[in-house]
């Protein structure tokens, strides 16, 4: 076991606060690192499941860059978002079509035209 001197101690101890502060500088420095990647990461599952349900197109990089965009801009809640998405089927974007055309939806008998208001 190491002995140290009375002097070397008061050096050893007088170096502990700048170490630490370097350590915890470091630390933080990868934490953040994570947490920007692990965002993107999960921004980017978004888009894809986005994509893939048809609520958007393009490819998933340039999605992902306009979501990042609007989150960083505080406009969009990603967690709002990403249970928005889980909530929407496959495809139901791209086949679904709003109209207030009564004339082409009217029916054909008199119980369909009762139901739809005609």
């Amino acid at each position: 076991m190491l002995k140290f001197s009375a002097a070397q101690q008061c050096e050893i101890l007088e170096e502990v606060p700048d170490v630490l502060r370097s350590i915890a500088a470091e630390r933080d420095l990868y934490k953040l690192a994570f947490l920007e990647a692990a965002s993107r990461t999960r921004i980017e599952k978004v888009a894809s499941q986005m994509i893939d349900k048809g609520l958007k197109s393009g490819n998933i990089k340039e999605v992902a860059d306009e979501l990042q965009k609007q989150a960083e801009a505080g406009d969009l809640n990603l967690d709002v978002t990403e249970q928005a998405v889980e909530l929407v089927g496959p495809n139901m974007g791209k086949h679904a079509h709003l109209s207030d055309e009564f004339s082409s939806s009217a029916g054909s008998s008199d119980l369909e035209r009762f139901v739809i208001g005609g």
